[in-house]
């Protein structure tokens, strides 16, 4: 999971070091910071899992639960990734 979303990570970091001047620790950082979120991200969808198996939930129907939950937090990591707040 860690080696897509560093690929993915400098896909989109690519044009912004083109476009704009960027540190030497930027890519670094950028990387480092995706990986982070992934991995809370990983952290979240499991939770969502366990507390629908713990319901009572089917494998299938945890499944389910956990994927109609997360839509949630993928917008909003999404809006405020090309939305971010003013400096």
């Amino acid at each position: 999971m860690q080696g897509a979303t560093v690929a993915v990570t400098l896909r989109f970091a690519l044009p912004v070091a083109l476009a704009f001047d960027m540190p030497s620790f930027g890519p670094s950082m950028f990387i480092s910071f995706s990986i982070a979120l992934s991995i809370d991200y990983i952290m979240f969808l499991l939770s969502a899992y366990r507390k629908a198996t713990h319901r009572g939930l089917s494998n299938y129907g945890a499944v389910c639960r956990m994927l109609q939950t997360s839509g949630q937090v993928r917008s909003l990591l999404l809006v405020h990734l090309f939305c971010p707040a003013p400096p």
